[in-house]
């Protein structure tokens, strides 16, 4: 992925520049030492004539010395001066050398691990911090951080839009700017390239279709369901919990009198690193949920409450044949081991649903899609946008109402009901076929 870089960079040749959105210019230009070697500076300023200024100073500089590392421009008086090889530490010891990935890794323990606040993220926060510095690694390579342009980012972030997503597109841009700007502080780079202009996202890929279940797949699909036990899936689909969500079910949530769940844990797995970000150890916890909104109660049908008593009895049987005592705040959904579960492996385990069925879109079909299905079954019957918004736990609506934010938990499990109804009719429909 660094070719995008080079790319740019010959591109450019001695006289390259850019204006920025807000207004100002990007110039670059390539200085040649004597012994043929080069290194490019990028600088942005207000005007072309700024750029002109500092274009003609840096022409007038000739071949420089072998031992010339690079150069610095005075933001104020532009004024050039040679940075010489041997002066290649920062203020605190850090190597002026260093490429991103080093830096990257260097600013996620050394700042991040411990939130820009001095509060310290959660583990499963700083996982996802992780995922993305490795993403950013890939697409910008080997690259020192101090030869980095505004281009050079600008055009990897569009890269890694075009091939992932857009929340993990800006996400990756956010650490992105994070970490120049402490580039900055730590003195590994002399300016921050990102502090002038913000990267756009500029290909936007709008709202994406959901995936879903087909209504003519889905009798089929909860038969099946039904005969192999997979009522995690069942209870995804009447409820529309996340599958985080579903891990964390444990028998005192289910009210069967009630015929209701409380949902108020996540069951995941967390990761420790070392300071390399290297997997040192991993653990399945129960969490707080996502936001404040996550937290809820749901209805259940009556179709529904018949299959968690009879799957009841059969987890206390298992709890037994593993020696193990069942207890009420086991998980409602365990692996054959009776061990709780984390999303990954209900994932795995609808993959081979879906590659078993083959029903319409299977190989595009995820265990999230169940959770769109059961939203896209709402709004067919009925129920407004408000509504499945509270039911879904979602915590930012981009379409609310005074009415909605006062939704209390009776009018919500009256709401999930409108929904779940159709699914315990179908539960109950497939029993005579």
């Amino acid at each position: 992925m660094a070719n995008i870089i080079n790319k740019r960079r010959k591109a450019n040749g001695e006289g390259g520049w850019r204006k920025l959105k807000n207004g100002k210019i990007e110039g670059s230009y390539t200085i040649y030492r004597k012994n043929g070697t080069s290194f490019r500076k990028s600088f942005v300023r207000e005007t072309n004539n700024e750029i002109l200024d500092i274009k003609a100073k840096i022409r007038n500089l000739g071949l420089v010395d072998n031992n010339v590392k690079t150069i610095e421009i005075d933001r104020h008086t532009n004024e050039i001066r040679l940075v010489m090889k041997g002066q290649n530490k920062s203020s605190k010891g850090l190597s002026k050398d260093m490429t991103f990935g080093e830096y990257a890794d260097y600013y996620l323990n050394t700042h991040r691990k411990n939130g820009v606040r001095g509060r310290k993220v959660e583990p499963t926060t700083f996982a996802s911090y992780v995922d993305k510095i490795k993403l950013l690694k890939r697409y910008i390579g080997n690259e020192k951080i101090a030869d980095l342009t505004f281009e050079d980012l600008d055009n990897c972030i569009n890269k890694l839009h075009s091939d992932t997503c857009d929340t993990t597109a800006r996400q990756s841009r956010d650490l992105l700017v994070g970490a120049f700007e402490y580039a900055l502080k730590d003195g590994v780079v002399d300016e921050n390239v990102l502090a002038e202009e913000k990267i756009t996202l500029r290909e936007s890929k709008g709202k994406k279709e959901k995936k879903v279940i087909k209504r003519k797949d889905l009798p089929r699909f909860v038969q099946y369901c039904k005969e192999h036990k997979d009522y995690d899936f069942i209870f995804i689909l009447e409820t529309g919990v996340r599958a985080s969500e579903l891990a964390g079910v444990t028998w005192n949530n289910i009210n069967f009198e009630e015929h209701t769940v409380k949902i108020e844990w996540q069951y995941i797995r967390t990761y420790y690193f070392d300071e390399k970000l290297n997997v040192k150890t991993s653990k399945k916890i129960f969490k707080d949920l996502k936001t404040t909104k996550s937290y809820r109660i749901l209805g259940l049908s009556d179709a529904m409450i018949e299959i968690l008593k009879k799957h009841k009895k059969a987890q206390q049987e298992l709890a037994k044949k593993n020696n193990k005592t069942f207890k009420e705040t086991d998980w409602v959904f365990t692996t054959k081991n009776y061990e709780g579960y984390v999303s990954d492996y209900s994932s795995e385990k609808f993959r081979k649903v879906m590659d078993t069925l083959k029903i319409e879109g299977y190989k595009d079909l995820t265990l999230h899609c169940l959770r769109h299905t059961f939203c896209t079954i709402g709004i067919e019957n009925g129920v407004t946008v408000e509504k499945m918004k509270e039911i879904l736990g979602h915590n930012n609506i981009a379409v609310t109402s005074n009415w909605y934010t006062h939704l209390d938990t009776k009018k919500i499990v009256e709401a999930s009901n409108e929904v779940n109804s159709y699914i315990g009719k179908m539960i109950k429909e497939t029993d005579t076929k």
